[in-house]
């Protein structure tokens, strides 16, 4: 598979339909957050976020720093079909 161009990606969002507005993702991201922070809460062991690179990447960013406790991270590199998935 060939890897996409600049031009195609350009090509792509111009094409695309925004289906949230930024603050409503940023929202979302919030509310995820207080529920991770609410279900840790008190927990002594930290916690081993797995993040795809291809994916999770962005919401990753998103959503640790809103974490209110330490948090391990172990980026995986996505595989294609019949490939293993290592941590990266």
């Amino acid at each position: 598979m060939d890897k996409p161009t600049i031009a195609a990606a350009k090509s792509v969002l111009a094409q695309a339909d925004c289906l949230l507005a930024a603050d409503e993702v940023a929202a979302a991201v919030g509310r995820v957050a207080a529920a991770v922070n609410a279900a840790l809460a008190g927990q002594e062991e930290r916690p081993l976020a797995l993040v795809l690179m291809r994916g999770g990447l962005i919401f990753a960013g998103q959503l640790l720093p809103l974490l209110e406790l330490p948090v391990d991270l172990a980026p995986l590199a996505d595989a294609q079909e019949g490939q293993e998935v290592v941590a990266a």
